[in-house]
């Protein structure tokens, strides 16, 4: 048994020294070991069940790449019960804010998707943004400017309910905005038209090469004229031989 461990572990090296014909067999048996057969191909069902993990496992990478917010984190920490009130306005009473503040209303909406080729990452999350209070204005230059702590404040969600949540326990009216469009829609239009004009293309599609679009009479043909003299009552002269048919004065 030994002397057959040597002969599969030493194979192509010159110090294999065989002795037994029992040695020889199980040497040949650990070279010509049938292959292993293929695992057969998966049926119709397994492979609906891999292609919607795959487009599961997608969602969950997309979807982590468009949170705005990072998510809780918490460690060696047990989950312990949570006790709120029914109605979670009331815990605006806790809350350090002016009392002015509190009554205020607030808008949950999400950013319009910009026209330009940039990103869409700033138009997936949900901003609490408050509404702007009085202002004024400096006649001299023009500037404007406000009291209000919220004016240019933003505080950015995931999703609607979780902002719904937060100001509800602030204690402020809430005023949620539908979701934006995102319907891509595609232009018409081709940068090539600056070249071959759309309805000239269409033409060329109508017609083929039978087409009288692109017909010149005249081609090869010279298109120079005798220019007429500055009080247009006759034709400059010509300088070299006269021309044939030309006039004599």
């Amino acid at each position: 048994m030994q002397s057959s461990l040597m002969a599969c572990g030493r194979l192509g090296t010159s110090r294999l020294q065989v002795t037994a014909p029992a040695t020889h067999h199980l040497w040949y048996r650990c070279l010509s070991a049938p292959p292993q057969k293929p695992p057969p191909p998966p049926s119709p069902e397994e492979l609906e069940k891999m292609v919607s993990a795959s487009e599961s496992h997608v969602k969950e990478i997309r979807a982590g790449t468009m949170k705005k917010v990072q998510p809780y984190l918490v460690a060696d920490v047990p989950d312990l019960p949570t006790y709120l009130p029914q109605k979670e306005e009331e815990m605006a009473v806790l809350n350090e804010q002016p009392a002015n503040q509190r009554a205020r209303k607030v808008t949950i909406r999400q950013k319009a998707q910009t026209a330009m080729q940039s990103a869409a990452n700033k138009s997936y999350p949900w901003y609490i943004s408050w509404g702007s209070q009085e202002r004024w204005s400096n006649p001299l230059m023009g500037w404007t400017s406000t009291a209000d702590p919220l004016s240019n404040q933003q505080l950015a969600f995931d999703t609607a309910e979780e902002a719904a949540r937060f100001a509800k326990r602030q204690g402020w009216a809430v005023s949620i905005e539908p979701a934006i469009s995102r319907e891509q829609v595609l232009g018409t239009k081709k940068y090539a038209f600056n070249f071959l004009a759309e309805d000239v293309e269409n033409k060329l599609k109508r017609e083929g090469t039978k087409t009288k679009q692109f017909t010149n009479p005249g081609y090869t043909a010279s298109n120079w004229f005798q220019p007429l003299k500055y009080h247009g009552d006759g034709e400059c002269e010509q300088h070299g031989p006269p021309r044939e048919g030309a006039k004599k004065k």
